[in-house]
């Protein structure tokens, strides 16, 4: 019997090579985690954001002249009219209905028995077609909005006094898409709640 001796030769490069792909792999997977959390954490001040974004905006919107208005449409007190000659268009209290229930009184202002088209615009239908806008840019959505401003928007658009100024400034030239965010916004609630 002869002794063989095996020779073995270590191929240092190629373990190198070996070894420093081993460590690429888990330097990329531990960062592909960190991105993972990285994507959940922007995800999480993503929807800080639209929360904070949605209390201002619902902040801004509670004014006491807001609130009065509302009231007068949530409760069937306020009619629309226009002045043909002029094309100008405005809100009056229904005084009998406000005189049936005098205790109305103590929550709007007793001096004010007329609000222009503009202050409808300003105070109630510009800032809530401004949440449509917002939801169609994807800074504030749905839920936020049916918690918000549901209930204001779904009122206000099936109002019957609200209606008919709609349908005349929509009539104006020039006006024909105006509100439609508001109304995009309003669609978006009816299907959010018939799921």
């Amino acid at each position: 019997m002869s002794n063989t001796t095996l020779a073995c030769t270590i191929d240092w490069a190629t373990i190198g090579a070996v070894i420093s792909a081993l460590a690429t792999t888990a330097l990329a997977l531990i960062a592909w985690k960190q991105l993972g959390n990285l994507n959940k954490t922007y995800v999480q001040i993503s929807k800080t954001s639209k929360a904070d974004f949605a209390h201002r905006c619902n902040t801004d919107f509670f004014s006491a002249g807001t609130r009065e208005l509302f009231m007068l449409f949530d409760y069937d007190m306020i009619k629309f009219h226009v002045i043909d000659e002029i094309d100008f268009a405005y809100f009056e209290i229904d005084k009998t209905k406000l005189d049936s229930h005098p205790i109305l009184y103590n929550f709007i202002n007793k001096d004010k028995q007329i609000f222009s088209a503009y202050e409808i615009d300003d105070l109630l239908l510009g800032p809530l077609d401004n949440v449509g806008t917002y939801f169609n840019q994807g800074l504030i959505n749905i839920d936020l909005i049916v918690n918000f401003f549901g209930y204001y928007i779904e009122e206000l658009h099936n109002n019957k006094q609200i209606e008919a100024y709609l349908e005349w400034i929509r009539s104006e030239p020039g006006y024909e898409n105006i509100y439609d965010s508001f109304e995009a916004i309003y669609r978006e609630l009816i299907d959010r709640i018939k799921k």
